[in-house]
Protein backbone atom coordinates (compact mmCIF):
# COMPACT_ATOMS: atom_id res chain seq x y z
CA UNK A 1 0.00 0.00 0.00
CA UNK A 2 1.12 3.83 -1.19
CA UNK A 3 2.03 5.60 2.54
CA UNK A 4 0.85 9.04 2.27
CA UNK A 5 4.72 10.25 3.26
CA UNK A 6 5.92 8.71 0.02
CA UNK A 7 7.11 11.49 -2.39
CA UNK A 8 4.58 12.02 -4.61
CA UNK A 9 6.73 12.94 -7.55
CA UNK A 10 8.14 9.48 -7.14
CA UNK A 11 5.52 7.89 -7.32
CA UNK A 12 4.18 9.37 -10.74
CA UNK A 13 7.82 8.27 -11.99
CA UNK A 14 7.40 5.26 -11.46
CA UNK A 15 3.70 4.85 -12.48
CA UNK A 16 4.52 5.97 -15.71
CA UNK A 17 7.64 3.93 -15.87
CA UNK A 18 5.35 0.70 -15.05
CA UNK A 19 3.17 1.52 -17.64
CA UNK A 20 5.73 1.85 -20.63
CA UNK A 21 7.38 -1.55 -19.39
CA UNK A 22 4.82 -3.98 -17.90
CA UNK A 23 7.21 -6.46 -17.27
CA UNK A 24 9.64 -4.55 -15.14
CA UNK A 25 7.57 -5.57 -12.30
CA UNK A 26 9.86 -8.38 -12.07
CA UNK A 27 13.45 -6.55 -11.92
CA UNK A 28 15.45 -5.79 -8.67
CA UNK A 29 14.33 -3.00 -6.83
CA UNK A 30 18.18 -1.36 -7.30
CA UNK A 31 17.37 -1.50 -11.04
CA UNK A 32 14.15 0.15 -11.35
CA UNK A 33 15.52 2.69 -9.08
CA UNK A 34 18.33 2.95 -11.29
CA UNK A 35 15.75 3.47 -14.21
CA UNK A 36 13.43 6.16 -12.67
CA UNK A 37 15.61 7.81 -10.36
CA UNK A 38 13.03 7.04 -7.38
CA UNK A 39 14.71 5.87 -4.04
CA UNK A 40 15.03 2.82 -3.20
CA UNK A 41 13.06 3.20 -0.40
CA UNK A 42 10.10 4.03 -2.08
CA UNK A 43 10.83 1.51 -4.73
CA UNK A 44 10.61 -1.55 -2.20
CA UNK A 45 8.06 -0.46 -0.35
CA UNK A 46 5.43 -0.38 -3.52
CA UNK A 47 6.66 -3.54 -4.84
CA UNK A 48 6.38 -5.17 -1.65
CA UNK A 49 3.78 -8.00 -1.70
CA UNK A 50 0.73 -7.67 0.57
CA UNK A 51 0.37 -11.04 2.49
CA UNK A 52 -1.96 -13.59 1.38
CA UNK A 53 -4.66 -15.41 3.59
CA UNK A 54 -3.96 -19.60 3.33
CA UNK A 55 -6.32 -22.06 2.59
CA UNK A 56 -8.43 -22.77 5.36
CA UNK A 57 -7.72 -25.27 7.98
CA UNK A 58 -11.45 -27.25 7.21
CA UNK A 59 -11.12 -27.15 3.38
CA UNK A 60 -7.59 -28.17 4.08
CA UNK A 61 -8.58 -31.00 5.97
CA UNK A 62 -11.02 -32.35 3.96
CA UNK A 63 -9.28 -32.03 0.97
CA UNK A 64 -5.97 -34.12 3.48
CA UNK A 65 -8.74 -36.63 4.08
CA UNK A 66 -10.00 -37.25 0.28
CA UNK A 67 -6.24 -37.81 -0.72
CA UNK A 68 -6.06 -39.90 1.99
CA UNK A 69 -9.11 -42.23 1.46
CA UNK A 70 -8.04 -42.37 -2.57
CA UNK A 71 -4.59 -43.96 -1.63
CA UNK A 72 -6.54 -46.01 0.30
CA UNK A 73 -8.81 -47.25 -1.97
CA UNK A 74 -6.35 -47.44 -4.88
CA UNK A 75 -3.96 -49.72 -2.10
CA UNK A 76 -7.40 -52.05 -1.77
CA UNK A 77 -7.69 -52.34 -5.95
CA UNK A 78 -3.82 -53.54 -5.92
CA UNK A 79 -4.55 -56.28 -3.33
CA UNK A 80 -7.60 -57.07 -5.25
CA UNK A 81 -5.40 -58.16 -9.11
CA UNK A 82 -5.74 -61.91 -7.36
CA UNK A 83 -9.44 -62.09 -6.31
CA UNK A 84 -9.23 -65.44 -5.05
CA UNK A 85 -5.80 -65.24 -3.64
CA UNK A 86 -7.53 -62.49 -1.42
CA UNK A 87 -10.64 -64.27 -0.19
CA UNK A 88 -8.55 -67.26 0.56
CA UNK A 89 -6.05 -64.89 2.57
CA UNK A 90 -8.25 -63.26 4.52
CA UNK A 91 -10.16 -66.10 5.74
CA UNK A 92 -7.14 -68.15 6.40
CA UNK A 93 -6.47 -64.97 8.74
CA UNK A 94 -9.55 -65.42 9.85
CA UNK A 95 -9.37 -68.79 11.06
CA UNK A 96 -6.14 -68.06 12.66
CA UNK A 97 -7.35 -65.29 14.62
CA UNK A 98 -10.13 -67.61 15.78
CA UNK A 99 -7.43 -70.14 16.69
CA UNK A 100 -5.71 -67.32 18.47
CA UNK A 101 -8.22 -65.55 20.69
CA UNK A 102 -8.50 -67.18 24.07
CA UNK A 103 -11.31 -68.89 25.39
CA UNK A 104 -12.84 -69.55 28.48
CA UNK A 105 -12.94 -65.80 30.08
CA UNK A 106 -16.48 -64.29 30.46
CA UNK A 107 -18.09 -61.33 31.43
CA UNK A 108 -19.24 -61.25 34.91
CA UNK A 109 -23.03 -61.63 34.89
CA UNK A 110 -23.81 -63.42 31.44
CA UNK A 111 -27.28 -63.19 31.07
CA UNK A 112 -29.53 -63.67 28.11
CA UNK A 113 -27.75 -62.30 25.33
CA UNK A 114 -24.51 -61.45 26.32
CA UNK A 115 -21.58 -62.82 24.76
CA UNK A 116 -18.04 -64.65 26.05
CA UNK A 117 -15.24 -62.70 25.04
CA UNK A 118 -14.21 -64.99 23.05
CA UNK A 119 -17.84 -65.32 20.98
CA UNK A 120 -17.63 -61.27 20.70
CA UNK A 121 -13.99 -61.54 19.38
CA UNK A 122 -15.39 -64.00 16.88
CA UNK A 123 -18.33 -62.10 15.42
CA UNK A 124 -16.27 -59.01 15.25
CA UNK A 125 -13.78 -60.98 13.10
CA UNK A 126 -16.23 -62.82 11.19
CA UNK A 127 -17.91 -59.26 10.11
CA UNK A 128 -14.50 -57.66 9.38
CA UNK A 129 -14.04 -60.70 7.11
CA UNK A 130 -17.09 -60.47 5.65
CA UNK A 131 -17.00 -56.86 4.89
CA UNK A 132 -13.52 -56.91 3.21
CA UNK A 133 -15.40 -60.01 0.84
CA UNK A 134 -18.07 -57.96 0.09
CA UNK A 135 -15.66 -54.94 -0.50
CA UNK A 136 -13.93 -57.09 -2.82
CA UNK A 137 -16.55 -58.50 -4.86
CA UNK A 138 -17.83 -55.10 -5.37
CA UNK A 139 -14.79 -53.59 -6.49
CA UNK A 140 -14.40 -56.22 -9.10
CA UNK A 141 -17.71 -56.51 -10.25
CA UNK A 142 -17.88 -60.25 -11.10
CA UNK A 143 -20.64 -62.40 -10.11
CA UNK A 144 -18.24 -65.93 -10.71
CA UNK A 145 -15.69 -64.27 -8.19
CA UNK A 146 -18.79 -64.47 -5.72
CA UNK A 147 -19.79 -67.78 -6.37
CA UNK A 148 -16.30 -69.51 -6.14
CA UNK A 149 -16.09 -67.97 -3.05
CA UNK A 150 -18.99 -69.14 -1.47
CA UNK A 151 -17.74 -72.79 -2.68
CA UNK A 152 -14.44 -71.98 -0.99
CA UNK A 153 -15.83 -70.26 2.31
CA UNK A 154 -18.19 -73.58 2.67
CA UNK A 155 -15.86 -76.27 1.51
CA UNK A 156 -12.82 -74.56 3.85
CA UNK A 157 -15.67 -74.41 6.81
CA UNK A 158 -16.83 -77.83 6.25
CA UNK A 159 -13.60 -79.45 6.36
CA UNK A 160 -12.43 -77.78 9.90
CA UNK A 161 -15.69 -78.78 11.59
CA UNK A 162 -14.97 -82.23 10.68
CA UNK A 163 -11.93 -82.42 11.74
CA UNK A 164 -13.00 -80.50 14.98
CA UNK A 165 -16.12 -82.70 15.14
CA UNK A 166 -14.26 -85.94 14.51
CA UNK A 167 -11.68 -84.95 17.61
CA UNK A 168 -14.60 -84.57 20.38
CA UNK A 169 -16.18 -87.39 21.26
CA UNK A 170 -19.59 -87.47 20.26
CA UNK A 171 -22.95 -86.91 22.69
CA UNK A 172 -25.49 -87.79 20.12
CA UNK A 173 -26.98 -91.10 19.43
CA UNK A 174 -26.85 -90.16 16.14
CA UNK A 175 -24.29 -91.74 13.42
CA UNK A 176 -21.68 -89.72 12.48
CA UNK A 177 -22.77 -89.86 9.01
CA UNK A 178 -26.29 -88.59 9.72
CA UNK A 179 -23.90 -85.92 11.66
CA UNK A 180 -21.95 -85.26 8.35
CA UNK A 181 -24.70 -85.05 6.47
CA UNK A 182 -26.51 -82.58 8.54
CA UNK A 183 -23.38 -80.19 8.71
CA UNK A 184 -22.51 -80.62 4.85
CA UNK A 185 -26.25 -79.42 4.78
CA UNK A 186 -25.76 -76.51 6.89
CA UNK A 187 -22.38 -75.59 5.05
CA UNK A 188 -24.35 -76.01 1.77
CA UNK A 189 -26.98 -73.43 3.25
CA UNK A 190 -24.08 -71.08 4.62
CA UNK A 191 -22.23 -70.99 1.08
CA UNK A 192 -25.89 -70.35 -0.88
CA UNK A 193 -26.42 -67.05 1.56
CA UNK A 194 -22.63 -65.94 1.22
CA UNK A 195 -22.81 -66.64 -2.08
CA UNK A 196 -25.80 -64.53 -2.43
CA UNK A 197 -24.41 -61.59 -0.56
CA UNK A 198 -21.10 -61.64 -2.60
CA UNK A 199 -23.47 -62.21 -5.90
CA UNK A 200 -25.51 -58.90 -4.92
CA UNK A 201 -22.47 -56.78 -4.17
CA UNK A 202 -20.99 -57.92 -7.56
CA UNK A 203 -24.08 -56.92 -9.46
CA UNK A 204 -24.26 -53.65 -7.32
CA UNK A 205 -20.34 -53.32 -8.23
CA UNK A 206 -21.34 -53.96 -12.01
CA UNK A 207 -23.83 -51.53 -12.26
CA UNK A 208 -21.69 -49.03 -10.80
CA UNK A 209 -19.64 -49.19 -13.46
CA UNK A 210 -22.00 -49.64 -16.09
CA UNK A 211 -23.43 -45.80 -15.32
CA UNK A 212 -19.90 -44.37 -14.37
CA UNK A 213 -19.43 -45.62 -18.36
CA UNK A 214 -22.84 -44.60 -19.21
CA UNK A 215 -21.99 -40.99 -17.72
CA UNK A 216 -18.74 -40.71 -20.14
CA UNK A 217 -20.34 -41.88 -23.02
CA UNK A 218 -23.26 -38.66 -22.22
CA UNK A 219 -20.17 -36.91 -21.88
CA UNK A 220 -18.02 -37.49 -24.73
CA UNK A 221 -17.28 -34.22 -26.89
CA UNK A 222 -18.36 -34.01 -30.43
CA UNK A 223 -15.07 -34.00 -31.60
CA UNK A 224 -14.60 -37.79 -29.76
CA UNK A 225 -17.82 -38.57 -31.18
CA UNK A 226 -16.58 -37.88 -34.73
CA UNK A 227 -13.95 -39.87 -34.23
CA UNK A 228 -15.63 -42.79 -32.63
CA UNK A 229 -17.70 -42.70 -35.97
CA UNK A 230 -15.39 -42.75 -38.67
CA UNK A 231 -13.44 -45.84 -36.31
CA UNK A 232 -16.64 -47.52 -36.74
CA UNK A 233 -17.56 -46.91 -40.14
CA UNK A 234 -14.02 -48.14 -41.21
CA UNK A 235 -14.54 -50.92 -39.48
CA UNK A 236 -17.87 -52.25 -41.24
CA UNK A 237 -16.23 -51.19 -44.52
CA UNK A 238 -13.21 -53.65 -43.87
CA UNK A 239 -14.47 -57.46 -45.01
CA UNK A 240 -12.63 -59.23 -42.54
CA UNK A 241 -14.43 -62.71 -40.80
CA UNK A 242 -16.74 -62.19 -38.00
CA UNK A 243 -16.38 -64.06 -35.46
CA UNK A 244 -19.61 -66.75 -34.63
CA UNK A 245 -21.97 -65.34 -32.81
CA UNK A 246 -22.91 -67.45 -29.44
CA UNK A 247 -26.51 -66.21 -28.78
CA UNK A 248 -27.39 -65.14 -25.12
CA UNK A 249 -29.58 -66.62 -22.28
CA UNK A 250 -32.50 -64.79 -23.66
CA UNK A 251 -32.29 -65.31 -27.04
CA UNK A 252 -32.21 -68.94 -26.35
CA UNK A 253 -35.60 -68.71 -24.54
CA UNK A 254 -37.71 -65.57 -26.84
CA UNK A 255 -41.13 -67.56 -26.39
CA UNK A 256 -40.53 -67.59 -22.80
CA UNK A 257 -39.84 -63.66 -22.80
CA UNK A 258 -42.78 -62.64 -24.69
CA UNK A 259 -45.02 -64.77 -22.61
CA UNK A 260 -42.97 -63.85 -19.24
CA UNK A 261 -46.20 -63.16 -17.00
CA UNK A 262 -48.06 -66.39 -17.93
CA UNK A 263 -44.97 -68.28 -17.23
CA UNK A 264 -44.42 -66.59 -13.93
CA UNK A 265 -48.13 -67.30 -13.07
CA UNK A 266 -47.91 -71.06 -13.97
CA UNK A 267 -44.60 -71.65 -12.69
CA UNK A 268 -44.76 -69.81 -8.96
CA UNK A 269 -48.46 -71.96 -8.57
CA UNK A 270 -46.96 -75.50 -9.67
CA UNK A 271 -43.93 -74.98 -7.20
CA UNK A 272 -46.11 -73.72 -4.28
CA UNK A 273 -48.50 -76.88 -5.57
CA UNK A 274 -45.33 -79.39 -5.43
CA UNK A 275 -45.07 -78.81 -1.60
CA UNK A 276 -48.65 -79.11 -0.63
CA UNK A 277 -48.83 -82.09 -2.03
CA UNK A 278 -45.49 -83.38 -0.53
CA UNK A 279 -46.13 -82.05 2.51
CA UNK A 280 -49.71 -83.85 2.06
CA UNK A 281 -48.56 -87.38 1.50
CA UNK A 282 -45.28 -87.10 3.93
CA UNK A 283 -46.73 -84.74 6.89
CA UNK A 284 -43.91 -85.70 9.36
CA UNK A 285 -41.43 -84.10 6.59
CA UNK A 286 -42.41 -80.89 8.17
CA UNK A 287 -42.77 -82.69 11.62
CA UNK A 288 -46.72 -81.85 11.27
CA UNK A 289 -48.04 -85.07 12.86
CA UNK A 290 -48.26 -85.26 16.40
CA UNK A 291 -45.73 -87.58 18.23
CA UNK A 292 -43.51 -88.10 14.89
CA UNK A 293 -40.07 -86.09 14.53
CA UNK A 294 -39.00 -85.22 11.02
CA UNK A 295 -36.65 -87.91 9.30
CA UNK A 296 -33.36 -87.27 8.03
CA UNK A 297 -34.25 -86.77 4.69
CA UNK A 298 -37.10 -84.15 5.06
CA UNK A 299 -34.90 -81.03 5.11
CA UNK A 300 -32.83 -82.04 1.90
CA UNK A 301 -36.41 -82.52 0.47
CA UNK A 302 -37.43 -79.18 1.60
CA UNK A 303 -34.41 -77.03 0.53
CA UNK A 304 -34.49 -79.27 -2.62
CA UNK A 305 -37.85 -77.75 -3.48
CA UNK A 306 -37.47 -73.95 -1.99
CA UNK A 307 -34.15 -73.92 -4.08
CA UNK A 308 -36.06 -75.63 -7.16
CA UNK A 309 -38.74 -72.56 -6.66
CA UNK A 310 -35.87 -70.04 -6.07
CA UNK A 311 -33.79 -70.60 -9.12
CA UNK A 312 -37.22 -70.51 -11.25
CA UNK A 313 -38.15 -67.47 -9.83
CA UNK A 314 -34.53 -65.98 -10.46
CA UNK A 315 -34.51 -67.50 -14.02
CA UNK A 316 -37.45 -65.81 -14.79
CA UNK A 317 -36.92 -62.67 -13.83
CA UNK A 318 -33.44 -62.60 -14.93
CA UNK A 319 -35.42 -63.33 -18.32
CA UNK A 320 -36.93 -59.69 -18.63
CA UNK A 321 -34.29 -57.72 -18.96
CA UNK A 322 -35.12 -54.88 -16.95
CA UNK A 323 -34.96 -54.58 -13.00
CA UNK A 324 -38.86 -53.17 -12.60
CA UNK A 325 -40.29 -55.88 -14.89
CA UNK A 326 -38.13 -58.47 -12.40
CA UNK A 327 -39.34 -57.14 -9.67
CA UNK A 328 -43.11 -57.67 -11.08
CA UNK A 329 -42.21 -60.97 -12.32
CA UNK A 330 -40.84 -61.97 -8.83
CA UNK A 331 -43.76 -60.61 -7.05
CA UNK A 332 -46.26 -62.23 -9.30
CA UNK A 333 -44.65 -65.21 -8.98
CA UNK A 334 -44.83 -65.16 -4.85
CA UNK A 335 -48.25 -64.09 -5.92
CA UNK A 336 -49.42 -66.97 -7.42
CA UNK A 337 -47.79 -69.26 -5.23
CA UNK A 338 -50.05 -67.58 -2.60
CA UNK A 339 -52.77 -69.71 -4.17
CA UNK A 340 -51.63 -72.82 -4.34
CA UNK A 341 -51.27 -72.40 0.13
CA UNK A 342 -55.54 -71.73 0.13
CA UNK A 343 -56.39 -75.33 -1.55
CA UNK A 344 -57.76 -77.14 2.03
CA UNK A 345 -55.20 -79.75 1.58
CA UNK A 346 -54.05 -81.06 4.79
CA UNK A 347 -52.45 -78.38 7.14
CA UNK A 348 -52.97 -75.46 4.26
CA UNK A 349 -56.07 -73.38 3.60
CA UNK A 350 -57.10 -70.16 4.30
CA UNK A 351 -56.78 -70.63 7.93
CA UNK A 352 -52.81 -71.49 7.66
CA UNK A 353 -52.35 -68.57 5.27
CA UNK A 354 -53.57 -66.37 7.83
CA UNK A 355 -51.62 -67.49 10.38
CA UNK A 356 -48.88 -67.13 8.37
CA UNK A 357 -49.11 -63.95 6.64
CA UNK A 358 -45.82 -62.57 7.97
CA UNK A 359 -43.95 -65.26 6.34
CA UNK A 360 -45.86 -64.50 2.87
CA UNK A 361 -44.71 -60.59 3.69
CA UNK A 362 -41.06 -61.89 4.06
CA UNK A 363 -41.66 -63.41 0.92
CA UNK A 364 -42.92 -60.55 -1.10
CA UNK A 365 -40.20 -58.93 0.55
CA UNK A 366 -37.34 -61.35 -0.52
CA UNK A 367 -39.63 -60.93 -4.21
CA UNK A 368 -38.64 -57.59 -4.72
CA UNK A 369 -34.74 -58.09 -3.74
CA UNK A 370 -34.46 -60.92 -5.75
CA UNK A 371 -35.85 -59.54 -8.92
CA UNK A 372 -33.75 -56.05 -8.40
CA UNK A 373 -30.69 -58.28 -8.28
CA UNK A 374 -32.09 -60.54 -11.73
CA UNK A 375 -32.61 -57.07 -13.38
CA UNK A 376 -29.50 -55.70 -12.48
CA UNK A 377 -27.62 -58.92 -13.40
CA UNK A 378 -29.53 -59.12 -16.94
CA UNK A 379 -28.54 -55.50 -17.42
CA UNK A 380 -24.67 -56.19 -16.96
CA UNK A 381 -24.66 -59.48 -18.72
CA UNK A 382 -26.40 -58.03 -21.75
CA UNK A 383 -23.96 -55.07 -21.76
CA UNK A 384 -21.03 -57.13 -21.50
CA UNK A 385 -22.47 -59.57 -24.37
CA UNK A 386 -22.80 -56.31 -26.47
CA UNK A 387 -19.02 -55.12 -25.76
CA UNK A 388 -17.66 -58.70 -26.63
CA UNK A 389 -19.62 -58.52 -30.12
CA UNK A 390 -18.25 -55.39 -30.55
CA UNK A 391 -14.51 -56.29 -29.85
CA UNK A 392 -15.33 -58.91 -32.51
CA UNK A 393 -16.69 -56.66 -34.86
CA UNK A 394 -19.62 -57.72 -35.49
CA UNK A 395 -21.48 -55.80 -38.38
CA UNK A 396 -24.81 -55.60 -36.30
CA UNK A 397 -23.74 -54.15 -32.80
CA UNK A 398 -21.37 -51.75 -35.16
CA UNK A 399 -24.27 -50.58 -37.26
CA UNK A 400 -26.36 -49.92 -33.79
CA UNK A 401 -23.86 -48.32 -32.60
CA UNK A 402 -23.11 -46.33 -36.11
CA UNK A 403 -26.64 -45.22 -35.79
CA UNK A 404 -26.57 -43.96 -31.99
CA UNK A 405 -23.55 -42.06 -32.87
CA UNK A 406 -24.98 -40.01 -35.35
CA UNK A 407 -28.19 -39.71 -33.71
CA UNK A 408 -25.76 -37.92 -30.86
CA UNK A 409 -24.43 -35.64 -33.66
CA UNK A 410 -27.57 -34.72 -35.44
CA UNK A 411 -29.47 -34.15 -32.09
CA UNK A 412 -30.81 -30.27 -31.99
CA UNK A 413 -30.27 -30.19 -35.81
CA UNK A 414 -32.22 -26.85 -36.69
CA UNK A 415 -31.65 -23.56 -38.98
CA UNK A 416 -29.69 -21.27 -36.84
CA UNK A 417 -28.74 -17.26 -37.84
CA UNK A 418 -25.63 -16.36 -36.96
CA UNK A 419 -23.89 -12.73 -36.24
CA UNK A 420 -19.94 -12.69 -36.18
CA UNK A 421 -18.72 -9.31 -34.78
CA UNK A 422 -15.38 -8.05 -35.33
CA UNK A 423 -13.33 -5.14 -34.51
CA UNK A 424 -11.32 -3.28 -37.22
CA UNK A 425 -7.54 -2.81 -36.71
CA UNK A 426 -7.81 -4.47 -33.43
CA UNK A 427 -3.51 -5.11 -32.75
CA UNK A 428 -3.02 -1.92 -33.45
CA UNK A 429 -5.37 -0.51 -30.88
CA UNK A 430 -3.63 -3.61 -28.32
CA UNK A 431 -0.19 -2.23 -29.54
CA UNK A 432 -0.65 1.64 -28.72
CA UNK A 433 -1.66 1.24 -25.29
CA UNK A 434 -0.79 -0.11 -22.01
CA UNK A 435 -1.42 -3.90 -21.80
CA UNK A 436 -3.40 -3.78 -18.54
CA UNK A 437 -5.82 -0.95 -20.20
CA UNK A 438 -6.37 -3.03 -23.27
CA UNK A 439 -7.28 -6.02 -21.01
CA UNK A 440 -9.97 -4.02 -19.12
CA UNK A 441 -11.11 -2.38 -22.52
CA UNK A 442 -11.73 -5.45 -24.18
CA UNK A 443 -13.30 -7.53 -21.70
CA UNK A 444 -15.77 -4.57 -20.77
CA UNK A 445 -16.25 -4.51 -25.21
CA UNK A 446 -16.85 -8.55 -24.67
CA UNK A 447 -19.45 -7.59 -21.89
CA UNK A 448 -21.12 -4.61 -23.78
CA UNK A 449 -21.64 -7.37 -26.89
CA UNK A 450 -22.71 -10.13 -24.09
CA UNK A 451 -25.60 -7.64 -22.67
CA UNK A 452 -26.86 -7.00 -26.13
CA UNK A 453 -27.09 -10.49 -27.65
CA UNK A 454 -29.26 -11.37 -24.59
CA UNK A 455 -30.92 -7.73 -25.05
CA UNK A 456 -32.08 -9.68 -27.94
CA UNK A 457 -33.07 -13.06 -27.49
CA UNK A 458 -29.66 -14.38 -28.84
CA UNK A 459 -27.28 -16.54 -27.31
CA UNK A 460 -23.11 -15.80 -27.18
CA UNK A 461 -21.63 -19.15 -28.94
CA UNK A 462 -17.82 -18.25 -28.44
CA UNK A 463 -15.60 -15.00 -27.98
CA UNK A 464 -11.85 -13.74 -29.03
CA UNK A 465 -10.25 -10.95 -27.92
CA UNK A 466 -11.70 -9.27 -30.99
CA UNK A 467 -15.29 -10.26 -31.06
CA UNK A 468 -18.08 -12.66 -31.07
CA UNK A 469 -19.96 -15.63 -32.71
CA UNK A 470 -23.76 -14.79 -31.59
CA UNK A 471 -26.57 -17.43 -32.29
CA UNK A 472 -30.58 -16.44 -32.49
CA UNK A 473 -33.61 -18.24 -33.64
CA UNK A 474 -34.88 -15.20 -36.11
CA UNK A 475 -33.10 -12.92 -38.45
CA UNK A 476 -35.31 -10.31 -37.52
CA UNK A 477 -33.90 -10.52 -34.15
CA UNK A 478 -30.38 -11.18 -34.84
CA UNK A 479 -30.53 -7.98 -37.67
CA UNK A 480 -31.95 -6.01 -35.03
CA UNK A 481 -28.89 -6.76 -32.44
CA UNK A 482 -26.37 -5.53 -35.39
CA UNK A 483 -27.72 -2.44 -35.65
CA UNK A 484 -28.14 -1.64 -31.84
CA UNK A 485 -24.72 -3.00 -31.81
CA UNK A 486 -23.65 -0.81 -34.24
CA UNK A 487 -25.80 2.62 -32.45
CA UNK A 488 -24.22 1.82 -29.16
CA UNK A 489 -20.56 1.52 -29.48
CA UNK A 490 -20.48 5.41 -29.97
CA UNK A 491 -21.91 5.82 -26.12
CA UNK A 492 -19.27 2.74 -25.14
CA UNK A 493 -16.32 4.47 -26.74
CA UNK A 494 -17.23 7.76 -25.23
CA UNK A 495 -18.03 6.56 -21.63
CA UNK A 496 -16.08 3.30 -20.74
CA UNK A 497 -13.28 2.85 -23.13
CA UNK A 498 -10.20 3.21 -21.68
CA UNK A 499 -7.84 3.12 -24.92
CA UNK A 500 -6.83 5.88 -27.34
CA UNK A 501 -8.61 4.27 -30.23
CA UNK A 502 -12.41 4.04 -30.60
CA UNK A 503 -14.01 0.31 -31.23
CA UNK A 504 -15.15 0.60 -34.86
CA UNK A 505 -17.12 -2.99 -35.95
CA UNK A 506 -17.98 -5.14 -39.12
CA UNK A 507 -20.86 -7.63 -38.41
CA UNK A 508 -21.76 -10.10 -40.92
CA UNK A 509 -25.26 -12.39 -40.53
CA UNK A 510 -26.14 -15.72 -42.50
CA UNK A 511 -28.94 -18.29 -41.75
CA UNK A 512 -28.02 -21.94 -42.08
CA UNK A 513 -28.89 -25.89 -40.97
CA UNK A 514 -26.60 -26.73 -38.08
CA UNK A 515 -26.13 -30.30 -37.36
CA UNK A 516 -26.74 -30.46 -33.75
CA UNK A 517 -26.10 -28.13 -31.01
CA UNK A 518 -24.59 -24.85 -32.31
CA UNK A 519 -23.08 -24.01 -28.47
CA UNK A 520 -21.11 -27.48 -28.87
CA UNK A 521 -20.11 -27.69 -32.74
CA UNK A 522 -16.58 -26.85 -33.16
CA UNK A 523 -17.11 -26.56 -36.62
CA UNK A 524 -20.33 -25.66 -38.27
CA UNK A 525 -20.52 -23.62 -42.39
CA UNK A 526 -23.10 -21.31 -41.06
CA UNK A 527 -20.80 -19.65 -38.65
CA UNK A 528 -17.76 -20.13 -41.37
CA UNK A 529 -20.08 -17.94 -43.80
CA UNK A 530 -20.74 -15.38 -41.42
CA UNK A 531 -17.19 -14.57 -41.13
CA UNK A 532 -16.37 -14.35 -44.61
CA UNK A 533 -19.67 -12.30 -44.83
CA UNK A 534 -18.24 -10.01 -42.11
CA UNK A 535 -14.97 -9.60 -43.68
CA UNK A 536 -16.65 -7.84 -47.03
CA UNK A 537 -18.81 -5.88 -44.95
CA UNK A 538 -17.40 -1.93 -44.31
CA UNK A 539 -16.30 -0.66 -40.70
CA UNK A 540 -19.25 0.82 -39.44
CA UNK A 541 -21.52 -1.54 -41.54
CA UNK A 542 -23.69 -4.83 -41.45
CA UNK A 543 -23.44 -7.40 -44.69
CA UNK A 544 -26.05 -9.96 -44.54
CA UNK A 545 -26.57 -12.82 -47.45
CA UNK A 546 -29.48 -13.21 -49.38
CA UNK A 547 -31.00 -15.92 -47.30
CA UNK A 548 -30.98 -13.26 -44.84
CA UNK A 549 -31.69 -10.40 -46.79
CA UNK A 550 -35.20 -12.68 -48.03
CA UNK A 551 -36.70 -12.78 -44.49
CA UNK A 552 -36.10 -8.83 -44.22
CA UNK A 553 -38.62 -7.68 -46.47
CA UNK A 554 -38.60 -4.03 -44.81
CA UNK A 555 -35.26 -3.37 -44.61
CA UNK A 556 -33.09 -1.82 -47.54
CA UNK A 557 -30.14 -3.12 -48.94
CA UNK A 558 -27.70 -3.17 -51.64
CA UNK A 559 -26.25 -5.83 -53.28
CA UNK A 560 -22.50 -6.46 -53.80
CA UNK A 561 -21.21 -8.03 -57.74
CA UNK A 562 -19.31 -10.84 -55.99
CA UNK A 563 -20.51 -13.59 -54.05
CA UNK A 564 -18.92 -15.19 -50.95
CA UNK A 565 -19.24 -18.70 -50.95
CA UNK A 566 -21.52 -19.34 -53.55
CA UNK A 567 -24.10 -16.61 -51.40
CA UNK A 568 -25.42 -13.28 -52.50
CA UNK A 569 -23.90 -10.54 -49.95
CA UNK A 570 -25.62 -7.31 -49.14
CA UNK A 571 -25.25 -4.31 -47.24
CA UNK A 572 -27.69 -2.63 -44.72
CA UNK A 573 -27.96 0.56 -45.86
CA UNK A 574 -29.42 1.42 -42.36
CA UNK A 575 -26.97 0.02 -40.40
CA UNK A 576 -27.39 1.96 -37.00
CA UNK A 577 -31.13 2.69 -35.33
CA UNK A 578 -33.30 5.48 -36.32
CA UNK A 579 -33.40 7.99 -33.50
CA UNK A 580 -36.73 7.03 -32.67
CA UNK A 581 -36.24 3.48 -32.73
CA UNK A 582 -33.42 3.73 -29.95
CA UNK A 583 -35.32 6.24 -27.77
Amino acid sequence: MIESSEPTGEVQKLAAYFRQHPGALDEAPDSIARATGASIEVVRSLLQEPDHPGPSSGRHGGAAFQSALRDVVHGFDRLLRYPLLFIGVTTGFFLLAMWLIPGQASMAGRTGLQFTIREASMVGAFGMTLLLHLACYFRVGMVRYALMGGGLVAGVSYVLLTIQLLQQPRASSMSIWAILALLALGMILLGAFYAALGVGAALLGAYRRLRREERARRRRTRQELLQRLFEVEETLTRSEAEAPSQPRLTDLFQGVVRNIWAYATVAGFAWSLVLVIVSYFFPEMLAQSEGRRAPLWAPFVAIAISAGSMGTQIFLAYLTGRPFRAIATSVLFVAAGTLAYLLPVGEFGWRWLVQNQANLYMGVGLAVVTGLFAGLGAMVEERAYLARRRGQNAPEVLLAEMIELRRALNRGEQHRCVMVVDTARSSVMKSKSDPLVAEWSFRAYQEFLAEQVRNHNGRIHSTAGDGAVAAFDDAEEAFECARSIQTKIADFNANVNRLRDPFRLRIGIHCGLVSGELEEVQFAAVIDIAAHIEAASQVGGIAVTGTIAEQLPDHRFAELNETIDDQRVLLALNPTLDPEDEG
